[in-house]
């Protein structure tokens, strides 16, 4: 009798999480900054301080979403690469992926959305118009805007895209991005290799950057997910499953890169031409990062730093911190303003209070929250894979 395969434990990689927590701390730091745009010219305001905020966080907050987006699509590919993709049906495994996903995504989402709803009630001033950024998350209250949230297709609304919270924008797209997952999986598995997944990626991202009514919900960023995946199959799957590249594919794949570019420049897209900039780099990064093959002392000294304590706490609590830190700047902001605090004092406030509370509200709601359906995920997944035989891989 064969013995029961057990399951195969998750790969950790803590660079991953290093880099998550960093993007999330300088998307905090980025709003902050965008919130003290109002005082830059002021000769009441401290203008060098605001200055120095402009010079390091005023100009890479959507950048770090992209980063967010290549980094989901290499972490979930990562355990279908090491296995392979054999026994294609049981390793997508589609409802039980979706679950996951859910799992994962949907209650810290949820209860921060409850949070905002809860302290728009407590604090009618947070529902008050400001001449922040903050009016487009304007009105909390309202039962349209929780629905489009809720059913993550906010972003496919420009009315609604940064209601509740401005930054949950991205949320709803990466949930929609989850259902991409198989179609760059399927020709990996079939031995079709990368040249195929690419390709269609940047087919579907050369016609969604041309559909200007969903330019709002960034699904360009499909290509975006789509090499962080590749960039996982490149380093964790077995060398035969790897594909070398022949001139007339590397034509195509640059063709198709460069009119992607070209049609969303002529669109006057300008997200979508940085994002997509972007992406090759962000690919080959965690490639270049999570090649096992005797590191150099410059990836040995990157990789110790983004899993040092200190990094790897932010990587922890980064998905409640980018959750939850936007309704406290508002509030924090609204709260000194009707106070009369003094401009000095509320820009001191808001640059060291704020990280410091949303960091603490996000530890929190990692705990509470975050890690038991993170736990529960687990808990699922394993079972799910307990009853599997031997033969059975690593799902996602």
């Amino acid at each position: 009798m064969e013995p029961e395969a057990m399951p195969q434990p998750r790969l950790h990689l803590n660079f991953l999480d290093g880099i998550r927590g960093l993007s999330a701390f300088y998307v905090v730091m980025y709003h902050i900054y965008h919130e003290l745009t109002g005082y830059q010219h002021s000769h009441l305001g401290p203008s060098r301080l605001i200055f120095a905020m402009e010079k390091l966080f005023g100009w890479g907050g959507h950048d770090c979403v992209t980063v967010f987006i290549c980094l989901s699509g290499f972490s979930l590919a990562i355990p279908l690469a090491k296995a392979n993709y054999q026994n294609l049906a049981k390793t997508i495994e589609m409802k039980n992926y979706f679950i996951r996903r859910f799992l994962r995504i949907a209650p810290p989402y949820f209860v921060s959305i409850a949070l905002i709803v809860g302290l728009a009630l407590a604090f009618p001033i947070l529902s008050h118009p400001t001449d922040t950024s903050w009016n487009n998350a304007l009105p909390i209250l309202d039962a349209r805007s929780i629905l489009f949230h809720i059913t993550f297709i906010q972003a496919l609304d420009p009315s609604q895209v940064f209601k509740i919270s401005p930054q949950f924008w991205s949320i709803g797209t990466e949930a929609q991005l989850y259902i991409w997952l198989p179609f760059v999986i399927v020709p990996l598995a079939l031995k079709r290799s990368i040249s195929w997944a690419l390709g269609a990626a940047l087919l579907a991202c050369l016609v969604v950057v041309q559909i200007k009514s969903i330019e709002s919900a960034c699904l360009h960023y499909v290509l975006t997910f789509t090499v962080g995946a590749l960039a996982a199959h490149q380093v964790f799957s077995k060398p035969e499953g790897r594909e070398r590249w022949k001139l007339p594919q590397i034509a195509i794949g640059v063709g198709l890169f460069v009119g992607t570019l070209a049609v969303a420049f002529l669109r006057h897209n300008s997200w979508a031409v940085r994002d997509i900039a972007l992406t090759p780099f962000l690919g080959f990064g965690l490639y270049w990062l999570a090649k096992d093959h005797n590191p150099s002392g410059v990836i040995q000294a990157i990789r110790a730093f983004l899993g040092s304590r200190v990094i790897a706490f932010l990587g922890r609590i980064s998905y409640s911190l980018y959750l939850v830190h936007y309704v406290l700047l508002a509030l924090v902001h609204a709260t000194l303003v009707s106070r009369g605090v003094s401009v000095h004092l509320t820009v001191l406030v808001l640059i060291l209070g704020v990280p410091f509370l949303s960091i603490l509200m996000a530890w929190i709601m990692q705990l509470l929250v975050e890690a038991p359906t993170i736990n529960y995920a687990k808990r699922f997944r394993e079972s799910n894979m307990s009853s599997q035989t031997a033969k059975g891989p690593v799902g996602i």
